[in-house]
Protein backbone atom coordinates (compact mmCIF):
# COMPACT_ATOMS: atom_id res chain seq x y z
CA UNK A 1 0.00 0.00 0.00
CA UNK A 2 2.83 2.41 0.87
CA UNK A 3 4.44 1.70 -2.50
CA UNK A 4 1.15 2.50 -4.22
CA UNK A 5 0.88 5.83 -2.40
CA UNK A 6 4.50 6.67 -3.27
CA UNK A 7 3.92 5.80 -6.92
CA UNK A 8 0.77 7.93 -6.99
CA UNK A 9 2.65 10.88 -5.50
CA UNK A 10 5.50 10.87 -8.03
CA UNK A 11 3.55 12.69 -10.78
CA UNK A 12 2.16 15.15 -8.24
CA UNK A 13 5.60 15.92 -6.82
CA UNK A 14 7.02 16.26 -10.33
CA UNK A 15 4.24 18.68 -11.27
CA UNK A 16 4.77 20.82 -8.20
CA UNK A 17 8.52 20.95 -8.82
CA UNK A 18 8.00 22.02 -12.42
CA UNK A 19 5.53 24.70 -11.40
CA UNK A 20 7.77 25.78 -8.50
CA UNK A 21 10.73 26.42 -10.76
CA UNK A 22 8.44 28.28 -13.13
CA UNK A 23 7.66 30.76 -10.34
CA UNK A 24 4.12 29.56 -9.69
CA UNK A 25 4.64 27.88 -6.33
CA UNK A 26 1.32 29.04 -4.84
CA UNK A 27 -0.56 27.97 -7.96
CA UNK A 28 1.18 24.59 -7.84
CA UNK A 29 0.16 24.02 -4.22
CA UNK A 30 -3.40 25.08 -4.97
CA UNK A 31 -3.71 22.52 -7.81
CA UNK A 32 -3.52 19.55 -5.42
CA UNK A 33 -6.45 17.94 -3.76
CA UNK A 34 -6.25 18.35 0.02
CA UNK A 35 -5.17 14.71 0.32
CA UNK A 36 -2.38 15.06 -2.25
CA UNK A 37 -1.23 18.37 -0.82
CA UNK A 38 -1.19 16.95 2.69
CA UNK A 39 0.82 13.91 1.60
CA UNK A 40 3.39 16.01 -0.28
CA UNK A 41 3.67 18.41 2.66
CA UNK A 42 4.06 15.64 5.25
CA UNK A 43 6.77 13.85 3.30
CA UNK A 44 8.70 17.05 2.61
CA UNK A 45 8.34 18.18 6.25
CA UNK A 46 9.56 14.79 7.51
CA UNK A 47 12.65 14.93 5.27
CA UNK A 48 13.33 18.58 6.16
CA UNK A 49 13.26 17.78 9.88
CA UNK A 50 15.46 14.71 9.46
CA UNK A 51 18.13 16.28 7.24
CA UNK A 52 18.00 19.99 8.01
CA UNK A 53 17.27 20.33 11.72
CA UNK A 54 19.85 21.26 12.75
CA UNK A 55 21.06 22.56 9.39
CA UNK A 56 24.05 20.74 7.95
CA UNK A 57 26.53 22.79 5.98
CA UNK A 58 26.86 20.23 3.20
CA UNK A 59 23.07 20.25 2.71
CA UNK A 60 22.58 24.01 2.96
CA UNK A 61 21.34 24.52 -0.62
CA UNK A 62 19.06 21.48 -0.45
CA UNK A 63 17.62 22.60 2.89
CA UNK A 64 17.03 26.11 1.61
CA UNK A 65 15.23 24.77 -1.46
CA UNK A 66 13.03 22.51 0.67
CA UNK A 67 12.29 25.37 3.07
CA UNK A 68 11.14 27.57 0.18
CA UNK A 69 9.08 24.70 -1.18
CA UNK A 70 7.15 24.29 2.10
CA UNK A 71 6.33 27.90 2.86
CA UNK A 72 3.27 28.28 0.57
CA UNK A 73 1.58 25.15 1.96
CA UNK A 74 -1.39 25.97 4.21
CA UNK A 75 -0.27 23.03 6.36
CA UNK A 76 2.95 24.89 7.18
CA UNK A 77 2.21 25.75 10.81
CA UNK A 78 4.24 27.84 13.26
CA UNK A 79 6.86 25.08 13.76
CA UNK A 80 7.22 24.80 9.99
CA UNK A 81 7.51 28.57 9.53
CA UNK A 82 10.04 28.81 12.38
CA UNK A 83 12.26 26.13 10.83
CA UNK A 84 11.95 27.40 7.27
CA UNK A 85 12.69 30.98 8.36
CA UNK A 86 15.75 29.78 10.27
CA UNK A 87 17.00 27.78 7.29
CA UNK A 88 16.41 30.60 4.84
CA UNK A 89 18.04 33.23 7.04
CA UNK A 90 21.03 31.03 7.92
CA UNK A 91 21.70 30.34 4.24
CA UNK A 92 21.78 34.08 3.50
CA UNK A 93 24.00 34.78 6.49
CA UNK A 94 26.58 32.18 5.42
CA UNK A 95 26.94 32.28 1.63
CA UNK A 96 29.41 30.13 -0.18
CA UNK A 97 30.76 26.65 0.60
Amino acid sequence: MLVGVAIALVPAVLLIHLMWFGGAERLAVDQFTPTERGAVYEETWRVLQALCNPPRRELRDYCRERARFLTPFPECDQRCHDLTARLLSSSRAHPGP
